[in-house]
């Protein structure tokens, strides 16, 4: 920095007549606070760093919560499964839309528990993905090779003698609902096993073994509770003839979050960086999140950065805006396919987009299911004229099919059909795409709060 110094001669600097040293002085003083400023405005870049940092932390889009005290809302779905856990021959089955937050919440149970293992060598908390090709036996290895580490990890070898052999026989794929029990019962351990994405596996045999596996401990009163993880809308779905097990069997539903659940959200997670929100931007980011939280913590997570990178630490409707556009550009890549492929028609004047959009704005149950007269209004209301049911029925039908992808799913009886995206984060998009390439007006996406 010696260049930015002002050079004076030494007739300058001495010559008190013409203030020489006193004009220096004022030099030096100016450049000491020019120095300040860009020390000021350093430190103020690296805090807007580790605020970005910390926000990027906060903000999961692309992962499961796995801390309790960020994992909002919810209360109710973990006092049930919590209540489970905590009375023996009692198991669970937790099921829902995809995208609702089923393995976070499966998170959050197994760190709470992780946690009592790390304080109490009598707790373990093993946990596993299911494949598709998962058979009953390749299941149970994976359980058995979790209980294996959770030892190691201790510093302890699995024993007795007599345990180790059933873990053994666990391990080498002939698992059976008699030879699980067997094995928790001599690892004298109270166990609660974690068991995701339970509807993946294809091979029909599992579903009706685990059913007689959750039989056998429950009544032999083993103390083991197992957690099935899955997207199903019932029951019925994950765990085949459990009308002899419904005793056992605390069955756990995920709904999509509601409104307040989303904005605590945004909320809890900003509080954690000391920013904040306006409370109409944090309604529409919630609302267009349409129950879902990787919306919510995309568009949060968008929403931050950029009030920062415009150097505030309050979210407003500009920095929203941003984050919408970014959700559409950054969208993945098999939910921009879904949707060009469900809307293309060498017909340029077709209405599928629009019909498709008045689905995403109907109103829905509890699982997402909509009927043809919930798409009547919004669709008359994107064509700016009245149009009835026999107008797009064929329409909604279409996009159940093949050649459309399959974006829709359908149930029921004819005349009586109610219909759902099939992928849930598909719904959001529709909704961005429809106001970005202005079919629909922000009041219909954007209700008053």
């Amino acid at each position: 920095m010696r260049h930015l110094l002002p050079k004076l001669n030494d007739s300058e600097l001495f010559d008190a007549t013409d203030g020489g040293l006193v004009g220096y002085c004022h030099l030096l003083t100016a450049f000491a606070l020019q120095l300040r400023a860009m020390a000021d405005e350093i430190l103020g870049e690296a805090e807007r760093l580790l605020t970005r940092i910390r926000l990027l932390r906060a903000f999961t889009p692309a992962a499961p919560i796995t801390e309790r005290e960020l994992f909002s809302g919810r209360s109710r779905q973990i006092d049930q499964t919590m209540g489970a856990v905590a009375q023996v021959g009692q198991h669970v089955v937790l099921f829902g839309e995809r995208g609702v937050g089923k393995t976070s919440l499966a998170s959050v149970i197994y760190d709470v528990w992780s946690h009592l293992q790390r304080e109490d060598a009598g707790v373990f908390a093993p946990r596993v993905n299911c494949d598709s090709d998962d058979t009953f036996g390749t299941l149970w290895e994976k359980v058995a090779e979790e209980i294996e580490l959770a030892f190691e990890k201790e510093g302890l070898t699995p024993g007795p003698p007599a345990f180790r052999e059933a873990l053994t026989e666990l391990r080498n794929r002939t698992a059976t609902p008699n030879s699980i029990r067997r094995c928790f019962e001599l690892s004298r351990r109270s166990l609660v096993v974690i068991v995701d994405e339970f509807d993946r596996i294809e091979d029909e045999a599992v579903p009706r073994l685990m059913a007689d596996t959750i039989k056998t401990l429950s009544d032999y009163l083993v103390d083991a509770t197992l957690i099935l993880v899955g997207v199903a809308d019932t029951v019925d779905e994950l765990v085949y003839e459990h009308g002899s097990i419904d005793r056992a069997l605390v069955q756990v539903l995920m709904p999509r979050m509601s409104i307040a659940e989303l904005q605590d959200i945004v909320r809890t997670r900003l509080d954690r960086v000391s920013m904040t929100i306006d409370s109409e931007v944090l309604h529409r980011l919630a609302h267009v999140s349409q129950g879902l939280p990787h919306y919510t913590h995309l568009l949060g997570l968008h929403s931050g950065v950029a009030a920062i990178d415009a150097g505030r630490m309050h979210v407003r409707i500009d920095e929203l805006n941003v984050a919408l556009h970014l959700a559409l550009e950054q969208a993945q890549e098999s939910i921009r396919d879904a949707y060009q492929r469900a809307t293309d028609s060498p017909q340029g004047a077709n209405l599928y987009r629009q019909v498709l959009l008045a689905c995403a704005v109907a109103e829905v149950d509890e699982v997402g299911y909509f009927p043809p007269s919930g798409v009547r209004e919004p669709f008359s209301q994107i064509m700016g004229r009245r149009y009835d049911i026999p107008n797009f029925i064929r329409h909604l039908h279409s996009l159940c099919e093949e050649d459309r992808g399959r974006i829709l799913e359908r149930e029921g009886t004819p005349r009586r059909h109610r219909f759902r995206f099939a992928n849930p984060l598909i719904k959001p998009y529709v909704l961005l795409r429809g106001l970005r390439d202005g079919l629909v007006q922000e009041k219909m996406i954007f209700p008053e709060d």
